[in-house]
């Protein structure tokens, strides 16, 4: 990135988030790949809770990053070249340039499974990944409003709910248009618009593999049983076969996000790209909200 684009990105970068009353997330090196752990059991239910009451019921093996990192190159051009030598590791792949409309985010993901579990490779630049670590903390702070909104479309809100969603409403706009601004002032930086063509084309040429299942049964068939997850005619979600499949399948996740982390870096290792210090972390996951529940 030029010197001028770079103080553009910064000052763009401070603006939305002393608007949005969030820290500066601290730069980071290019060449590195980034573990943040597999996904967490209260994630699992969230995902699966939002899928289900949008119309798009789901079972854990549609979650496709149970398992997942994201892989921080010098720029978005080099993400064809990282595809031809992480394939040769990892052949069973298939891309997705991912996209929000009203954000403008676009992410480049590609999707494998490490002996049966799904896992997401998000590949980024140092810019790209502050910023969505930016959008990442304002959909937190904005999960209330959007869950609201969604049950909204369902079923009728109590009194209690209306008032908290006309109250957040102006502030959910405000944190949305900001949002907006952070990703227009990347799309003017790194002009991926541009080569987002090409991208989708090394996608579709290369990635073409379907994975196959390597998990014992009957574990496999948890991974696509829907009675584990929804019962009753209004679909709830079974809180205790849930969180008893998961228990069941946490061994095998754990080890499949260590072998995808492991691939990921295979194409840094092998002289892609010089890494420096592919094993950063992020901070420690959250414990789930449902930890203290009995698994029967």
């Amino acid at each position: 990135m030029k010197k001028g684009n770079e103080a553009y990105a910064e000052a763009v970068l401070e603006d939305v988030c002393g608007e949005l009353n969030i820290d500066v997330p601290e730069r980071i090196n290019a060449n590195i790949v980034i573990d943040p752990g597999a996904k967490t059991t209260d994630s699992i239910l969230n995902n699966i809770e939002r899928s289900f009451h949008s119309g798009r019921p789901t079972n854990l093996g549609n979650i496709s990053d149970l398992t997942r990192c994201s892989v921080i190159g010098e720029d978005l051009t080099q993400v064809k070249d990282y595809i031809k030598k992480l394939r040769e590791q990892v052949p069973c792949l298939h891309g997705v340039i991912k996209k929000q409309k009203f954000s403008g985010y676009i992410g480049v993901h590609l999707h494998t499974k490490m002996n049966g579990i799904p896992g997401e490779i998000q590949y980024s630049t140092p810019l790209f990944y502050r910023v969505k670590s930016v959008a990442d903390e304002n959909y937190r702070r904005t999960r209330l409003y959007s869950s609201l909104i969604e049950k909204s479309e369902r079923e009728k809100l109590t009194k209690a709910e209306k008032i908290i969603l006309e109250e957040q409403r102006k502030d959910f706009e405000r944190r949305r248009a900001m949002e907006a601004r952070l990703f227009k002032m990347l799309r003017e930086v790194t002009g991926i618009d541009g080569n987002l063509p090409e991208i989708e084309r090394m996608i579709q040429y290369t990635l073409k593999q379907s994975a196959k299942d390597y998990l014992p049964l009957p574990h496999a068939s948890i991974l696509n049983d829907w009675r584990l997850i929804t019962r009753g005619s209004k679909g709830k979600v079974d809180l205790n076969k849930l969180l008893k499949s998961t228990g069941i399948l946490r061994p095998y996740i754990d080890i499949a996000q260590t072998e995808l982390c492991k691939k990921a870096r295979e194409p840094i290792r092998r002289g892609l790209i010089v890494d420096s210090s592919f094993n950063y972390r992020i901070a420690e996951q959250p414990k789930h909200r449902h930890q203290n529940l009995e698994l029967v």
